[in-house]
């Protein structure tokens, strides 16, 4: 039955609205974790003063003083009250509480956190996620094993979706589960924000008129790269080449942090490429930009 584990799970530990709606997630689903927890624990409450009034007082207290405490529950505090019930007061949830303040009211903050970095990002969609605290992960797995809890859903779940919902309100953008722009995540334990930016990929066609340029970076064979007497110290074969004309404006037009190309086929480097040109594709990562004006940028 919901109630006698719900009632276990509370003699166990203090549990807020959510945490005790969120180890029943999965049942009754058109609803939230904080609307499912507070209606068990109403039900209870409920069920507790049914049977005070109707001769099992000490089943009935049992469970106010539960509902009380661990379940900080403030209907069944005032119940406490009438019917001269001792309960040991709570104000914690074991299982979101971090630095004496639940992660989930806390949320506004890490949104207007999160809008402030994605600023200076040019973006249309985003996926709000995080990395959980391992001390409360391992409790709430710990406590659905000890109960055999079989429809709860993870903190982290539970945390990522109200942080996307919070997040698009402030945003005004949309949620993109497949491929967004930006990932948005908040590190709980270290109390950080991460942006992790999808690359951009920019295809196009080039032309090589001039004899002698490689297609790609060519290194120096003596030194590898690092500078020696027979490359006049510079690390390069050749001075320069058409992965890096193409490249590095597309970089810097999208205000990257590096770039690859990627090209179909090769040619000698002592060949021509005329006529439409050989096809390429630029992918350009961590962009800031995303949109490029590849006329200004040719």
């Amino acid at each position: 039955m919901i109630l006698d584990t719900a009632l276990a799970l509370l003699e166990g530990v203090p549990l807020c609205d959510r945490c005790l709606g969120r180890q029943f997630a999965w049942l009754s689903t058109d609803s939230s974790n904080p609307e499912r927890g507070r209606s068990i624990k109403l039900l209870m409450s409920m069920a507790a003063e049914q049977n005070i009034k109707s001769g099992n007082g000490d089943w009935g207290k049992r469970v106010l003083a539960v509902l009380a405490g661990h379940g900080m529950f403030e209907p069944a505090r005032k119940l406490t009250e009438k019917y001269a019930v001792e309960y040991e007061q709570y104000g914690k949830c074991r299982l979101c509480t971090l630095n004496g303040r639940s992660i989930f009211e806390i949320i506004p903050d890490i949104v207007e956190r999160a809008a402030q970095e994605l600023e200076t990002i040019e973006f249309s969609t985003f996926l709000a996620g995080s990395r959980p605290n391992p001390r409360l992960a391992d409790m709430e797995d710990e406590l659905r094993a000890n109960y055999h809890i079989l429809y709860g859903e993870t903190l982290k779940s539970d945390f990522n979706r109200e942080f996307g919902k919070q997040l698009r309100a402030r945003l005004g953008k949309t949620p993109e589960f497949q491929h967004p722009d930006v990932v948005v995540i908040y590190d709980m334990v270290a109390d950080k924000i991460q942006l992790q930016i999808s690359p951009i990929f920019v295809y196009g066609r080039y032309r090589k008129l001039q004899r002698g340029i490689p297609q790609s970076r060519w290194d120096c064979k003596a030194c590898g790269g690092k500078g020696c007497e027979k490359c006049g110290w510079t690390g390069r074969r050749y001075p320069d080449s058409i992965a890096e004309y193409v490249g590095e404006p597309m970089m810097e037009a999208a205000r990257g942090t590096q770039y690859k190309f990627h090209a179909a086929g090769r040619e000698d480097i002592d060949a021509l490429m005329l006529g439409n040109g050989r096809p390429f594709v630029v992918e350009i990562s961590q962009p800031k930009v995303r949109t490029l004006d590849l006329e200004a940028v040719a």
